[in-house]
């Protein structure tokens, strides 16, 4: 939670259940990164500023994407039209909550009409149980996805919302009109129910996102990216000090990179476990890739005593005599303040440190 902002960690933990906080940061979570995927400014990371309607509605100030979102049985599902074309509603069902399907028809009987009522009754009557249960869940999906498209949350009339022909849910993504909108509804894994609402034509394409993926990508993106270098292209590297096994044993970076084609790694924590099980590694595994292409050696640069950095750079069982790859640690973020690139993670790390880098270095003989 806390790669996101302070005003987002605060209106999660102002929820009242650990299940609604989990939910709430998952989604919060899930935006970004879907976002992210999308070529959208990894800079956007800190800056989106999520808010609620009247209605409970969620949108984002100063953007024009429209997004929407629902959780249910262990899954949280995020609708966004990039181009904020159109409002958006998304809600997901599951058939176990239906259950004695003449019971709920009985207590629900307020949200259909007369007409839908007429049609359940000569489509369920030809299901099994299991699927009598998955279409009465459905029908809820479409009304409840509606009603957030037009933004109206509980205090929506659903038996105004109505839906006819609709057959029965399968993984393939059906579309059936409602009003003047279009909804799309499919059977996701677990047995849930997903419906979209949008006045989009089209399918909207269904992306499933493992959990594991996006929390690493949110601790590499959402640790470190409230600044931008003020260096470019063809600039010089500011001159620091660093140090390599110990205090006595001093780094000057441009000498270090003297007459060699590096790449240069900066993170903000040695033995974190997003830069010690994702990020380093990936370096680590294409380094054969990077040496073919003219860059021999790989320096990797953290804001951490240099007896740690050593110790982390044994732990990726790399020998002492690699020649090719150097783990320098900035103790002072000397190296990194002069590059712009430090920030205050006091709340994560207890000092100030630097921002993820990842640059080439061509220094003259």
């Amino acid at each position: 939670m806390r790669t996101l902002p302070l005003a987002d960690q605060a209106k999660i933990l102002r929820k009242r259940n650990s299940s609604d906080r989990l939910v709430s940061m998952i989604g919060a979570l899930l935006v970004r990164y879907v976002l992210l995927q999308n070529n959208w400014s990894a800079e956007n990371w800190h800056s989106l500023a999520f808010q609620t309607g009247d209605l409970g509605k969620p949108y984002v100030e100063n953007s024009k994407f429209k997004f929407n979102h629902s959780d249910e049985k262990h899954i949280v599902a995020v609708a966004i039209d990039f181009q904020g074309v159109s409002e958006i509603g998304i809600d997901l069902a599951n058939p176990e909550d239906v259950g004695d399907p003449r019971e709920f028809l009985v207590h629900f009987r307020p949200i259909f009409s007369d007409l839908e009522l007429e049609q359940i009754d000569a489509t369920i009557s030809a299901l099994p149980p299991g699927s009598q249960q998955q279409y009465l869940s459905l029908y809820w999906a479409l009304k409840e996805s509606y009603a957030k498209f037009k933004g109206v949350g509980l205090h929506g009339n659903l038996q105004k919302y109505e839906f006819l022909n609709v057959s029965p849910p399968t993984p393939v993504p059906q579309q059936i009109s409602v009003a003047d909108e279009r909804a799309v509804y499919k059977l996701l894994p677990h047995d849930t129910i997903c419906s979209v609402v949008s006045s989009r034509t089209g399918v909207p394409d269904f992306v499933k996102v493992d959990g594991a993926d996006m929390i690493d990508y949110a601790n590499l993106f959402g640790y470190g990216l409230r600044r931008m270098s003020t260096i470019k292209v063809g600039d010089q590297l500011p001159p620091a000090t660093l140090y390599e096994k110990g205090p006595d044993d001093k780094v000057d970076i441009l000498k270090e990179l003297k007459g060699k084609q590096a790449l240069i790694v900066g993170v903000p924590g040695a033995f974190s476990g997003p830069c010690s099980e994702v990020h380093i590694p990936g370096y680590l595994n294409k380094l054969p890739d990077f040496i073919s292409k003219g860059y021999r050696n790989l320096v990797v640069i953290s804001v951490n005593d240099p007896f740690v950095v050593s110790a982390w750079r044994n732990s990726f069982g790399l020998k002492p005599e690699s020649p090719n790859v150097s783990f320098f640690a900035d103790s002072k973020a000397e190296f990194v303040k002069a590059l712009g690139l430090d920030f205050d993670a006091t709340e994560i790390f207890g000092n100030v440190r630097g921002c993820r880098i990842c640059g080439a270095s061509k220094h003259p003989g």
